[in-house]
């Protein structure tokens, strides 16, 4: 039962990670293989005082930024049980002068044998 479990947390980590190269290279068509189309992230917008989601889709830039962003993540922690995952993964990002660290709290569902990712709650702080 071990090894099942070890298969599936490294199925769980693969799909992460194919998420985060794809952030750190710009490469969003790679980042968005590993959500589901109707994965959302999930926000608290303070200015309105309500909850904002978006897609992965909807929350793409529309172009490479201006200013030089460095960026990189760990996986803190993964849970799972049966088809149903949750992954903590921390950034770290510079981003010009600014250094910020972002926490992620995901939410993963196994589809035909396939880890994705359905949504994302997080939080930001800056350095």
């Amino acid at each position: 039962m071990e090894g099942k479990e070890n298969k599936e947390k490294e199925r769980i980590e693969a799909t992460i990670l194919n998420y985060v190269e794809g952030v750190q290279e710009f490469n969003f068509n790679k980042a968005e293989s590993s959500w589901h189309p109707q994965g959302l992230k999930i926000f608290y917008d303070s200015d309105s005082e309500s909850l904002k989601t978006t897609t992965m889709l909807q929350s793409r830039p529309s172009s490479k930024p201006t200013i030089k962003i460095t960026q990189s993540a760990k996986i803190e922690s993964i849970d799972y049980y049966d088809n149903a995952a949750s992954v903590k993964l921390k950034w770290h990002e510079k981003r010009g002068d600014t250094s910020r660290i972002y926490v992620d709290y995901i939410s993963l569902i196994k589809i035909k044998e396939e880890w994705k990712i359905v949504s994302k709650v997080y939080g930001i702080k800056d350095e």
